[in-house]
């Protein structure tokens, strides 16, 4: 069985690093900050939405639709013809109500949509993040273990390590800069 080398990098990174403060990750921080933005937007929009909707009730209160007249025969006896207009006119109220609701419900749905894709963030991203990390540890370790002991091979072998891992992250570019700032001393 081989051992994956970025593996034992991790556990080799992980040993030799102090354990994190708790409550120190700053991906988890971001992703709380993000979630209580989405929050709050959710919130700012559905505060709109009945913004919007009470303005628009009051209008409609106030400016009532005009009454629609339907020629017809007579009415049955019993029916005024006042009554048969009122209940005409309530259902066609009713019935763009229902339409403008249904809208905005759809707008809402497009719009959490979009807030929870933008909450999430990509597996690559976040691949992306891990290694950036695992290298930056890497770099703290090696500074630590220079500022204590600066002609120790480990400075040396966790640099090389991070640069030849990690060149595409900073950590990996910080690791070879100091690299080779150390062979030109030497």
């Amino acid at each position: 069985m081989t051992v994956d080398p970025f593996r034992k990098l991790l556990t080799c990174a992980d040993a030799s690093a102090p354990p994190p403060r708790p409550g120190s990750d700053f991906a988890d921080c971001l992703i709380r900050r993000a979630r209580h933005r989405a929050l709050n937007r959710r919130i700012a929009a559905s505060t709109a939405m009945a913004c919007i909707f009470g303005g628009l009730m009051a209008f409609h209160l106030r400016h009532p639709p005009r009454s629609v007249v339907l020629v017809t025969k007579t009415p049955p006896v019993g029916i005024n013809n006042a009554e048969v207009e009122q209940l005409d006119l309530e259902a066609d109220f009713h019935q763009r109500l229902a339409d403008r609701l249904r809208s905005q419900r759809s707008q809402a749905a497009a719009v959490g949509a979009a807030i929870t894709a933008e909450v999430l963030p990509d597996p690559l991203e976040r691949l992306a993040m891990a290694r950036a990390r695992a290298a930056n540890i890497l770099v703290r370790a090696a500074d630590r273990i220079a500022t204590d002991e600066p002609q120790s091979p480990l400075v040396l072998e966790d640099y090389r390590r991070a640069a030849s891992l990690f060149p595409d992250t900073t950590g990996g570019r910080l690791a070879a800069r100091r690299l080779s700032l150390l062979h030109s001393r030497l």
